[in-house]
């Protein structure tokens, strides 16, 4: 449990600091709720490719809830809304683990494509 708290403790800002999650899109919520069960995952597994995995996986979602939002992830992912989350684990990841499946499998096959082709 120990593991889970520190990459967690690095996502949750000052109280003070936090925004009302309430007030985002579904679209900017679920690419949050994604990044924080990803953050969760990778804090709480020993396998370092696996935690790398996740931890690209979180940053995907960082990029798009910073993207669609022009919002800091780090104003709206409290201690508050990642336990709130904790209850929906196991929904988050029949959402999101397919979401990374198909962004990994996609980055795998263009890094082939890059290797295959000929060198200019």
């Amino acid at each position: 449990m120990r593991r889970l708290l520190l990459p967690l403790a690095l996502l949750v800002p000052a109280p003070a600091l936090a925004h009302d999650s309430a007030k985002l899109s579904s679209e900017a919520d679920q690419a949050l709720e994604c990044a924080m069960w990803a953050a969760t995952v990778a804090g709480a597994i020993e396998d370092p490719e696996l935690v790398t995995a996740f931890g690209y996986a979180m940053t995907y979602w960082i990029g798009r809830f910073e993207g669609m939002t022009g919002q800091h992830f780090d104003d709206f992912a409290t201690e508050e809304y990642v336990n709130k989350l904790q209850p929906r684990f196991e929904d988050l990841r029949q959402r999101c683990a397919p979401e990374m499946e198909e962004m990994g499998g996609r980055m795998q096959n263009w890094g082939n494509r890059l290797q295959a082709a000929p060198s200019a």
